[in-house]
């Protein structure tokens, strides 16, 4: 971006873009109630585990044990976003700035939680049996996160209706203390298998997995381990290791349940989304996120190409197909895939595509108002001036090579620690 001048929310909107490209690079009381987890072998029993939610969120409560619900549906379709991180307004495509008037003559702008809203409810409309999950990092990276926190942020994908939720390494940016006044906020499933921790709301509101009775399919969530050293989780967290928590829970719900559509959601990086598909039986697919890594073909991307097939298949331990999607950033694309199972729960068919959420796809206009709303809180903080810049703040290069965003992130962060 090239500046004339920058003012105190652009330096820190510098700080947290910038540390997520190092990072990059290297009723709720009620609903609660219902989320304690059995802590002995960090699996939930089958029928008093978590996974039952009230009929006023959506979710059937569990059935008895063995039960296996009639006429499952054969396709189930799944629409998923991940590294999101506070983009809640749409912005340019291309350029990763703000939309302005400017931008909106030209059709420029995409993405933002109200076309996200839009579109994942045109979806669920045309798709019966579907569900709708992040794959984490919902948080830092712009200026709604800096000035508001959490809440708006939880508001924003409660109204665009989310049924699961995996913890991202940015999720503990503020530490446990801060995920444990964003996690209670939100109205799904959060989903993170392989964390323990002795933050009584964060151990007792993250669950390994959730079973969707009425779709059938069970879901499993995972966080990179390298959380330790990326973000700020404390000692008093644990990350174990993926592959082979993802395991024992597969093989705890085969063994416990007639479910066998697994799924795992997953913020661990593409690379090592393909090697826990190599590396273990069971899953179906594996919804991703992380790495921001494109997939396609991306209809309306063609300025470079994708880093892999939407979906990517992989052969698991026992030379079966499992299926990997992930969907780039910031709400761009909004990933859409289909997945079809016969009698005996085999996957027979797998149909997908990522949209892109371009401008002349409509912004439901209630949490467009909202969005609106939030933006112009800020805004005052945003236009105060406190220095200028006389050459073109490079940044997206930053998470390849050295860049001159990068050298004022770090002499500002080597600034602060002076004070």
């Amino acid at each position: 971006m090239r500046l004339s001048h920058f003012s105190s929310a652009n330096l820190v909107a510098f700080l947290t873009l910038g540390a997520q490209a190092l990072f990059v690079r290297s009723s709720r009381d009620e609903h609660r109630q219902r989320l304690l987890v059995q802590r002995s072998d960090r699996l939930p029993t089958p029928i008093h585990g978590p996974h039952g939610f009230p009929p006023d969120n959506t979710h059937d409560n569990p059935p008895a044990s063995g039960f296996h619900p009639p006429e499952l549906p054969e396709t189930v379709s799944f629409f998923h976003i991940n590294d999101m991180h506070a983009h809640i307004d749409e912005w340019v495509g291309g350029a990763e700035v703000d939309c302005k008037d400017t931008h909106r003559k030209d059709g420029q702008c995409v993405g933002g939680s109200a076309r996200l809203k839009s579109a994942v409810h045109r979806l669920r409309s045309e798709n019966k049996h579907s569900l709708f999950l992040v794959a984490g990092d919902e948080t830092t990276g712009t200026l709604f996160y800096s000035y508001h926190g959490h809440p708006i942020l939880a508001e924003a994908l409660n109204d665009v209706g989310v049924d699961g939720f995996t913890l991202g390494n940015h999720e503990f940016d503020e530490g446990t203390k801060g995920l444990a006044k964003f996690l209670p906020l939100l109205n799904c499933p959060i989903l993170a298998a392989n964390i323990e921790s002795e933050n009584e709301v964060v151990n007792t509101t993250v669950v390994p997995y959730h079973i969707y009775w009425e779709q059938g399919v069970a879901v499993i969530g995972a966080v990179t381990e390298t959380t330790k050293t990326e973000s700020r989780p404390g000692r008093e967290t644990k990350f174990h290791d993926v592959v082979s928590t993802i395991q024992k829970t597969v093989d705890e719900i085969l063994s416990t349940t007639n479910i066998t559509r697994i799924v795992a959601l997953t913020h661990i990086g593409y690379d090592e989304d393909k090697e826990l598909a190599r590396s273990t039986t069971g899953l179906s697919l594996i919804i991703g996120g992380h790495t921001d890594t494109p997939l396609g073909p991306m209809v309306g991307r063609d300025d470079e190409p994708p880093d892999g097939e939407y979906p990517t298949i992989e052969k698991n331990l026992d030379g079966e197909k499992v299926y990997i999607v992930t969907d780039f950033h910031w709400s761009e694309w909004l990933g859409h895939v289909d997945m079809t199972w016969d009698e005996s729960g085999q996957v027979v068919k797998v149909v997908g595509k990522p949209v892109h959420l371009v401008q002349s796809l409509p912004q439901e206009p209630k949490l467009k108002a909202k969005v609106h709303e939030w933006r112009e809180a800020f805004a005052p903080w945003a236009a105060e001036i406190i220095g200028h810049a006389d050459v073109e703040l490079e940044s997206s290069n930053c998470k390849k090579e050295p860049c001159l965003f990068g050298e004022l992130l770090s002499e500002q962060v080597a600034l602060f620690a002076s004070l």
